[in-house]
C-alpha cells in the first residue's frame, strides 16, 4: 500500500527513485551513477524551486481541456516529465530515451489510484 504523500518534494522523490529504478535495470552501472549524479547535483536546486515546479505543472494541467477524456494521464504525464528534468536537470530532454522514461513512469503512477489522488491534490485539480 502507497503511504500518503504530503508535499511536491515526497512525490517528487518518488518519481525520482521510480525512474532510477526503472533505468538502472537498463544501463550498465556507469551509466546508472552517471543519472545518480545528475540527480543529486540537482539537489540544491530542487529545494531552492519545489514552488516554482509545482506552479509550473499547475499552469500547464490548467491548459488541459477539463473535458478532456485523457486529461489525467496527460496530468499525470506532466507531472512526471517537469519532476525528472526537475530532479536530473534539463539535459535530460535531449535524451532520446526520455519519452519513453517518462511514459514508464506515468503508466506505473496511473496503476496507483492513491498516488493519482495525492497529485491532484496537491496541484488542485
Amino acid at each position: 500500500m502507497v503511504k500518503p504523500l504530503n508535499s511536491l518534494d515526497s512525490i517528487a522523490e518518488l518519481v525520482r527513485k521510480r525512474a532510477l529504478d526503472k533505468v538502472s535495470n537498463k544501463l550498465d552501472k556507469s551509466d546508472s551513477n552517471k543519472l545518480y549524479q545528475a540527480s543529486q547535483k540537482h539537489a540544491i536546486v530542487k529545494l531552492q524551486t519545489a514552488e516554482g515546479v509545482r506552479l509550473k505543472i499547475i499552469a500547464a494541467i490548467n491548459n488541459i481541456d477539463i473535458h478532456d477524456v485523457k486529461r489525467e494521464q496527460k496530468s499525470i504525464t506532466i507531472f512526471v516529465e517537469n519532476v525528472l528534468l526537475w530532479q536530473f536537470g534539463e539535459e535530460l530532454m535531449t535524451d532520446p530515451s526520455f519519452i519513453n522514461l517518462v511514459d514508464d513512469v506515468t503508466d506505473i503512477f496511473l496503476n496507483e489510484p492513491a498516488l493519482v489522488d495525492q497529485l491532484n491534490k496537491l496541484v488542485g485539480t
